[in-house]
């Protein structure tokens, strides 16, 4: 991933903004001393008469010190004029990055503290930048992750609801056998019991048909008895 350091072009050897200001203050002063040289030269240079050495010694003076102030001043408002664009940018950065815009960077190149404050602040937005698309691709997966945990959810769900209709019907079905059960059961005893008739029944023919035999033994005896009673009325009505 390319950093803020890294986009940013090579600087060259670092100039610290201190120096700079002293740098262009020595610059004024040299300038002011070499204009009033200039002006103590053609001074002497007029030496041979005294009155109109003076007056050209004013103006020249004058004009001199004119000079030198407007050098500085130019000087003074350039490097103000840097300083202030450099804050204005620098200013506009972090105002960005307050409002969560991290993308705008400060973008300066100069050798010194403002500079160095700009490469730091765009290093800082440059990480925050990536700390933010992390936090998003694992906002991202956990959405999805989320989104497969409900999946899954209502898949249980769907799948406990089955369980349940299906529990439910095996209890239905173990209902009706144990209702067919009672009534094999039921109807085990009413068997049973019709059994227990036809055995009382079969025993009670048995003995009716034991009476019927004893009857009819005592009948045929009766029926001997009679057929030798009469062959001896026979026989005595034959005399």
């Amino acid at each position: 991933m390319t950093t803020a350091s890294d986009a940013a072009p090579r600087r060259g050897p670092r100039v610290p903004l201190m120096a700079q200001i002293l740098g262009a203050f020595g610059t004024g002063v040299l300038l002011v001393v070499g204009v009033c040289l200039l002006a103590l030269r053609e001074v002497q240079a007029l030496a041979d008469d005294p009155a109109a050495s003076v007056g050209a010694a004013r103006a020249i003076i004058l004009t001199a010190l004119v000079a030198a102030v407007a050098g500085t001043s130019v000087i003074g408002l350039v490097l103000a004029t840097r300083i202030t664009r450099a804050t204005r940018k620098l200013t506009e950065t972090i105002e960005a990055a307050a409002m969560g815009r991290f993308t705008a960077t400060a973008g300066l190149t100069s050798n010194d503290e403002l500079g160095d404050m700009s490469a730091a602040l765009d290093r800082t937005a440059a990480s925050l930048r990536a700390l933010i698309m992390g936090i998003e691709s694992t906002a991202t997966t956990l959405a999805d992750s989320a989104r497969s945990l409900t999946a899954a959810n209502a898949e249980v769900g769907e799948g406990t609801r089955q369980a349940s209709e299906r529990a439910s019907g095996a209890a239905a079905a173990a209902d009706e056998v144990n209702r067919s059960v009672q009534a094999v059961a039921s109807g085990a005893e009413q068997m049973g019991a019709s059994i227990k008739e036809i055995s009382h029944n079969a025993n009670e023919a048995a003995r009716v048909a034991a009476q019927a035999t004893d009857v009819a033994e005592s009948t045929n005896e009766k029926v001997g008895r009679l057929g030798a009673s009469s062959q001896e009325i026979g026989e005595v009505i034959k005399v």
